[in-house]
């Protein structure tokens, strides 16, 4: 989490994180979504993935981590 951290400020992070219209406050659910192993790692392949996955309406992180919350 946190070199993931390091990274949001970086330019290109920021590019894509607006392309797909995610916010700050989003990153921290968003790891946890993409890290299904709990292991505290995302690599950058699993982390493009994960947010093209939730490429849509703004919100889609949340229904995202509803329907994990479900099935734990």
């Amino acid at each position: 989490w946190e070199e993931f951290k390091s990274n949001i400020t970086d330019d290109s992070v920021q590019a894509l994180l607006a392309l797909l219209e995610l916010n700050d406050s989003d990153l921290w659910v968003l790891f946890h979504l993409l890290d299904d192993k709990q292991a505290a790692t995302l690599d950058a392949q699993k982390f493009i993935s994960g947010c093209m996955r939730l490429k849509g309406p703004a919100r889609s992180i949340d229904l995202a981590q509803v329907s994990r919350n479900q099935t734990k």
